[in-house]
């Protein structure tokens, strides 16, 4: 790791993550659904995830059952947002609800690339803030109304938040 210190940990239903100031990204654990970020199998000691060379900076990491996400900055100051693993509820925020990536994939909405400063991962679902502070967005599974947009429709794309 040489001289970074720890940024931050997180963890998932069978995996584990953390990562340093200088922007790496480490995974260990279960692998069933490439949430490891890499293709293979269970991996008992930590592992470098192959995060894109674009980001910069990584802000938080989380895992979730079967998935997990990291959001950071990208070269030109950009927040972005990666997920890996498990879509079979729309967890990696591609549009679809199904299938998997065992590479990071930048999550997107149905204009363009996620912009978020945190992400927090739940069992099969996701929620971010958005960069300018004033929107939360959930997408993924969403069978007890967990996504907080007033449905219980899985979303494959971000979704708004919807507050009183």
């Amino acid at each position: 790791m040489g001289s970074a210190e720890w940024g931050g940990v997180g963890a998932g239903d069978a995996s584990s993550y953390a990562f340093t100031t200088n922007g790496k990204v480490y995974a260990w654990g279960g692998n069933s659904h490439g949430q490891l970020g890499m293709s293979g199998t269970d991996r008992s000691s930590p592992t470098e995830v192959p995060i894109p060379t674009s980001v910069v900076g990584i802000d938080s990491v989380d895992g979730g059952f079967r998935h997990a996400c990291v959001a950071g900055r990208d070269n030109q100051n950009q927040r972005v947002v990666y997920c890996f693993g498990s879509n079979d509820h729309g967890e990696l925020g591609q549009g679809s609800l199904d299938g998997a990536s065992a590479s990071p994939l930048q999550v997107m909405t149905e204009t363009g690339a996620l912009r978020a400063s945190k992400v927090a991962v739940g069992w099969q679902h996701n929620c971010a803030i958005v960069s300018d502070g004033k929107q939360i967005v959930c997408w993924g599974l969403n069978d007890k109304g967990q996504l907080g947009d007033g449905t219980n429709m899985e979303q494959g794309y971000p979704v708004t938040v919807v507050f009183p």
